[in-house]
């Protein structure tokens, strides 16, 4: 029997302000990040200007400015392990309500779309000569623009703003709301086959930010690359979500057969890739790039609305598929440094699958054979013998551990028995 997955915005913003351990704190970031894509109404393509860009590396963050001060209680604090606070998000993150899907708000699309225009309209800003002093180089941003769309003849920028952003004609008068442009929320669309070796397809990742400040010195506040850094952990989208943007767009008023809704589409994709969209965009989140793919047929169906749970912390069962998947239990048990034994179980799509107990470690033959001669050749120069294997299932290997093993990261290095490094 399988579960409605659940919803990523009160597991964010409700249990997550619940939890009593680090255990559980660990289990219930584990639900966020299994957390897949649906919701989405694919028939919108056939109603709505759309348009498919695919987030990259970092990834996407939004709703930063929300609140999510994550305190573990004084009186649970009895000593540093029982902390909770490392392992818990410090910066806050939008969901959908009803969904729990990482939406953005047409409201940050529009405003977005917006800050690209010289914005010579608003009356009321502050430091006006600054204000002046970008729109001159907008004015001339979004000229270059229609000129890449062959756009040629003299047009005012500022109408044309006018016109999208606020409903006004050149005479200051309102455009009848129907024929008004309208900015959708933009949603997750899909993650596509192999995508930034996302196999599980997941939407969440956590990632950090270090800002190094002299937090016990009052008169030195500033940053100071000298200091010790202060790791703060976040939510963010995975690089490789495909993203819908929707509009419903109308040909221009003022300029009727030179701005039409094609044209504002092609206009709004260039900014989007341009700018990028969310918090942190100055250190490369929020970036996209034009998504020319096919999604999935099975996202069209919405299988990823359920699934079965794992245990607590742990990696998800492993599916019936082409090729093996990591299942680890526990991260706990691996620790860098360890040689646990090992069994081959399987080479299946060009990957070995060992296992340790219950748990399944995988290794691409590729990877293998090029660490395989990499070993030999390092034996070679010390003067010691390494024999490259032909592995087969049942043959025993050991396993040295690279790393604290974790949900983001398990790093391993196969030794073939007979060896050694």
């Amino acid at each position: 029997m399988t579960n409605i997955q659940p919803n990523a915005g009160w597991l964010n913003y409700r249990k997550y302000f619940c939890v009593s351990s680090r255990e559980e704190l660990v289990g219930l970031n584990e639900e966020l990040y299994k957390n897949k894509i649906f919701g989405y109404d694919t028939d919108q393509k056939k109603t709505f200007e759309t348009i498919d860009l695919v987030t990259i590396y970092p990834g996407l963050l939004t709703g930063s400015g929300y609140g999510h001060d994550y305190k573990n209680p004084e009186d649970q604090v009895r000593d540093e392990k029982s902390k909770l606070t490392p392992e818990a998000f410090k910066i806050g993150f939008y969901f959908d309500h009803t969904t729990g899907m990482p939406v953005i708000p047409g409201s940050s699309v529009k405003g977005l779309l917006r800050s690209a225009f010289p914005q010579r309209i608003l009356k009321k800003t502050t430091k006006r000569s600054l204000q002046n002093e970008f729109s001159e180089s907008r004015d001339h941003y979004i000229r270059s623009l229609l000129d890449e769309l062959g756009i040629k003849c003299d047009i005012s920028v500022d109408d044309l703003e006018n016109e999208i952003f606020h409903g006004m004609n050149r005479q200051n008068k309102s455009i009848p709301v129907y024929g008004r442009d309208v900015f959708y929320d933009a949603w997750p669309l899909c993650i596509p086959e192999n995508n930034y070796n996302n196999r599980e397809k997941r939407i969440f990742a956590s990632d950090y930010i270090t800002p190094h400040k002299h937090t016990d010195d009052p008169v030195r506040p500033e940053l100071d690359p000298f200091s010790d850094p202060n790791p703060i952990k976040f939510l963010k989208v995975m690089p490789g979500v495909v993203y819908r943007f929707s509009f419903r767009l109308h040909n221009s008023i003022l300029y009727k057969d030179i701005i039409t809704s094609d044209v504002k589409k092609q206009l709004f994709q260039r900014i989007l890739c341009t700018l990028g969209i969310g918090a942190k965009t100055n250190v490369g989140y929020g970036q996209f790039v034009p998504f020319t793919g096919e999604c999935p047929d099975e996202t069209a169906d919405e299988p990823h609305a359920q699934y079965v749970p794992a245990a607590p912390h742990s990696d998800p069962v492993q599916p019936e598929s082409e090729n093996p998947v990591t299942v680890v239990r526990d991260h706990s048990r691996y620790k860098k440094g360890d040689t646990p034994p090992a069994r081959v179980k399987d080479i299946t799509g060009g990957y070995y699958s060992f296992s340790i107990g219950d748990d399944i470690l995988v290794k691409s033959a590729d990877s293998l054979r090029k660490k395989f001669e990499d070993l030999r050749a390092k034996a070679e120069k010390k003067g010691r013998h390494f024999t490259v294997p032909e592995l087969k299932p049942g043959d025993t290997v050991t396993i040295r551990i690279n790393n604290d093993f974790c949900r983001e990261r398990k790093e391993f290095t196969v030794i073939p028995s007979g060896n050694r490094e």
